[in-house]
């Protein structure tokens, strides 16, 4: 019965120190973010770690440190890059694109030397991104295309 009133305790004070010091958090969370909505989930998240691993925290008086790295670290976590499962794809497998946006009948990568086929593959997908690119913002291709090709020559 004692134990039980005491873990009831525990978790009163460490209530009240969270309720406490989350003011605090929401500052530092929006400082980070820099967006309302966002810094209330991050603060929404570090306080459901911080009540997970409550029992890990020794002494009150580092708590306000232990939730700003528990946020910081929250906040860094929605920033993380998702790695997508890559595929081996096949040289063949850009017939098709390149007919699509050759003028010619031949296909621009079967007919290109080895060394040059990394080249005309890169051509391809740089002219596939300015077509959606361009679709999407209600541009004409040819004004599309000028201004990829001024931004690729300004970048060598």
């Amino acid at each position: 019965m004692n134990a039980a009133s005491r873990g009831t305790t525990g978790s009163t004070t460490f209530t009240r120190l969270l309720e406490m010091l989350r003011p605090d958090l929401v500052r530092f969370a929006y400082w980070l973010a820099r967006d309302r909505s966002v810094a209330e989930d991050v603060v929404q998240e570090t306080l459901i770690r911080a009540w997970k691993s409550r029992q890990d925290l020794k002494d009150p008086t580092a708590a306000r440190p232990w939730l700003f790295t528990i946020a910081r670290r929250e906040h860094a976590r929605l920033y993380e890059r998702k790695r997508l499962p890559t595929v081996d794809v096949n040289i063949n497998s850009y017939k098709v694109i390149a007919r699509d946006f050759s003028d010619d009948e031949n296909n621009i990568v079967e007919s290109s030397r080895p060394s040059q086929r990394t080249d005309a593959i890169v051509a391809i997908s740089m002219r596939i991104r300015v077509c959606s690119i361009c679709s999407s913002a209600s541009r004409t291709d040819s004004s599309c295309t000028l201004t990829a090709r001024r931004a690729a020559a300004s970048l060598q």
